[in-house]
């Protein structure tokens, strides 16, 4: 594993590899970490580590194919939030099946349940949570990409969610973050996925891309427009890949969220920010190998990308990206 640094503080003065184009303003500070193939030792350790946890929590019904004996619910995502505000922290999975689990933290480590929740779709890929309809209380918000809507479960009280609320968004639409993009204090949502193959056409074309979705208020979300830039068609065969990687974040005196885009068959990181139309745009396309004038030409693929405090105290609030990337 090798990890570089490159334009500490500011792109415009971009060090060691010149990993990022020095052109872009944005005041972030940039990382990569390049995962190359790992010896047969490493790679054991590695499994060893994550198989040393303290406990697993079973989640899913268990339902299996008749053919095959293989389970079919197997969870894709999951993420946590204090669903019940009781002071502790939950989480929620989705699942191939469609399925909605939810542990209930007791606040030592242990979860009551998981408790099963409809999502009224036939798959779920990605879910995330945040107060998507302004009552203070966490919800969930969750992809089918088969279905092509983002089904939003608003919790209730005391402990619960609410009969499922299906938002249309685009057939293979399978990864997803919150977040406010426009700055009017309500959540909005970035959809992402390959674009379905549509018999009669280029099976090379990019229709969606990055899906933008308005928060109105009261859970009421509606379609504004698409990121084509940042997509790819979806190939034959390949079922739902590649899998997108967003990240949205808010830099220190700023009012709105900026997006952070890729997917792991592409070189690429696109930031999205609200254009003039109210509706997501590329503001910047960074490349992370190569060259400006050979932006394609690097040999490897970025898997996912977060954004956080690394290089910095918290305190500061300097947004640090960190990608995981691999060989082409």
């Amino acid at each position: 594993m090798n990890v570089d640094r490159a334009g500490a503080g500011q792109l415009a003065s971009c060090s060691v590899k010149s990993l990022i184009p020095c052109v872009t303003p944005s005041k972030l500070t940039w990382i990569v970490v390049s995962l190359g193939l790992l010896a047969g030792s490493m790679h054991a350790q590695l499994f060893n580590n994550l198989q040393i946890l303290t406990q697993s929590i079973p989640v899913g019904s268990g339902e299996t194919d008749p053919n095959t004996g293989k389970r079919v619910d197997g969870p894709k995502w999951v993420c946590a939030a204090d669903f019940d505000l009781d002071g502790n922290q939950d989480f929620a999975t989705c699942h191939l099946n469609g399925e909605v689990y939810v542990g209930w933290g007791r606040g030592d480590g242990s979860f009551a349940g998981p408790q099963k929740f409809p999502s009224g779709t036939s798959d779920l890929r990605a879910i995330v949570s945040g107060d998507f309809n302004g009552d203070g209380r966490p919800d969930i918000a969750a992809t089918a990409p088969y279905d092509g809507v983002v089904t939003l479960l608003f919790s209730t009280v005391p402990r619960g969610f609410a009969a499922p609320s299906l938002v249309p968004s685009f057939k293979r639409g399978r990864n997803l973050e919150p977040g406010d993009f426009d700055g009017d204090g309500i959540l909005d949502l970035a959809v992402a996925g390959p674009d379905e193959v549509v018999s009669g056409t280029n099976t090379n074309q990019v229709v969606t891309g990055v899906l933008h979705l308005r928060g109105t208020g009261g859970g009421v979300f509606v379609r504004m427009g698409n990121v084509a830039e940042a997509g790819l068609a979806h190939l034959e065969n390949s079922k739902l890949k590649p899998v997108f990687s967003l990240e949205s974040f808010r830099r220190p005196g700023e009012t709105r969220d900026t997006l952070a885009v890729t997917h792991e068959h592409s070189s690429k990181i696109w930031v999205l920010r609200i254009g003039t139309n109210g509706v997501l745009q590329v503001a910047h396309a960074l490349s992370w190998f190569g060259n400006q004038a050979q932006p394609d030409a690097s040999p490897y693929y970025v898997d996912s990308l977060k954004v956080g405090t690394v290089f910095s105290p918290i305190t500061t609030g300097q947004s640090d990206l960190i990608a995981v990337m691999q060989q082409a």
